[in-house]
């Protein structure tokens, strides 16, 4: 057998074998997992067997024992310790219309010292609701938004002037199952709370995944928030600057002038 011959049968299995492709440019497609987290089209909630609290000895999953889930509050929690706080509407299972109150809940309400509800629920308006917290001396603002959806700039405002009337004490939020909705209002509110601090936190996609957001039109509503926010500060600023706030130097320069004005100045020597 000729040598070229010979050279082409040994290489024929490294010449038959594929390429590998070339090394993929780490952390490539992190920006589309993060993006993609938040869904445009979620699927609907599945609804459980069971219900916490609600006493039904059929249900194969042990109840909960829990004073928060036995109030029907599932996944309550602090936000902002004794002044913010975020849980479910009360006894929900599945659906916006699962919401009730009963002597349970009001017992852990007061035991909490909550004085205020913002209720994000679709059927936030149902005036049993209503009527039941405001019996119990529990301040309520309705804000009815959709499952899944976002709450828009006007109600983000009601809910934050609603909030801020109510610092002395403690406010719960809550929608239905307690992520979503209530997730983008609990952000909101810190957004607002930074706003007026001279260094505010930036908010991004982690703390939203934080605090349970879940939708990208939700992610959408925050981050213009954010944006608008932004643009106020340094607005405001300018203006601040323009009309010469914060300038010591300038405003004590002026306040020397006024003081030297009529005295005879010293005759330089020659």
């Amino acid at each position: 057998m000729h040598l070229p011959s010979l050279l082409l049968l040994l290489l024929t299995p490294y010449l038959t074998t594929s390429i590998p492709s070339p090394p993929k440019k780490p952390f490539a497609n992190v920006k589309n997992k993060v993006l993609n987290f938040f869904s445009n089209k979620p699927p609907p909630r599945a609804c459980p067997s069971f219900n916490f609290g609600s006493g039904d000895s059929s249900s194969s999953v042990e109840r909960s024992t829990a004073p928060y889930d036995i109030a029907g509050l599932h996944r309550f929690e602090w936000v902002i310790d004794r002044v913010l706080a975020r849980s479910s509407a009360p006894y929900y299972r599945c659906r916006d219309g699962d919401q009730h109150i009963t002597s349970d809940t009001m017992t852990y309400l007061k035991r909490q010292s909550i004085n205020h509800v913002i209720s994000l629920n679709v059927e936030a308006n149902n005036k049993t609701i209503s009527d039941t917290l405001r019996r119990g001396k529990i301040d309520y603002t309705p804000i009815p938004v959709g499952d899944f959806h976002s709450p828009t700039f006007a109600d983000l405002n009601t809910a934050f002037e609603a909030f801020r009337a109510h610092r002395s004490g403690r406010t719960l939020v809550w929608c239905g199952y307690g992520h979503g909705r209530t997730g983008t209002l609990v952000v909101a509110l810190l957004m607002y709370l930074e706003h007026h601090k001279p260094k505010p936190k930036f908010f991004g996609q982690a703390d939203y995944r934080k605090y349970h957001v879940e939708t990208a039109g939700q992610v959408q509503v925050l981050d213009r928030l954010q944006a608008e926010l932004t643009r106020r500060r340094t607005q405001d600023k300018g203006r601040d600057k323009g009309n010469g706030k914060g300038n010591d130097k300038g405003n004590d320069k002026g306040k020397d002038k006024g003081k030297d004005k009529g005295r005879l100045k010293p005759k330089t020597k020659l």
